[in-house]
């Protein structure tokens, strides 16, 4: 009846490892973020926006962009494809269990 005794030990040691390596990562996260915080200085750019209405067009124009068309395009096929695979996934389930 050792069973029980050694499945509580591995879940405590995979919940602490995952515990160490979210801090491990936070802590890396943090040091990089602040670090490109402090050194990388932008560019100054001419582009800037005078009112509200440039900033919809500025808006339009990135948009327009082929690179944020494809990325617009799939992230919505992905989610008609999920609810039509989750819809599937139910009806069959209502069929195996009647």
């Amino acid at each position: 009846m050792n069973l029980p005794k050694y499945f509580f030990i591995s879940v405590i040691l995979s919940y602490s490892c995952f515990v160490g390596f979210l801090q491990f990562w936070g802590i890396v996260f943090t040091i990089t973020t602040t670090l490109v915080a402090i050194f990388k200085r932008e560019p100054d750019d001419n582009e800037e926006t005078e009112g509200i209405i440039d900033t919809y067009k500025l808006l339009v124009k990135i948009v327009r962009l082929p690179a944020v068309i494809s990325l617009i395009s799939i992230l919505l096929t992905a989610k008609v494809m999920q609810s039509i695979l989750k819809k599937h996934a139910v009806s069959s389930k209502l069929i195996l269990v009647q």
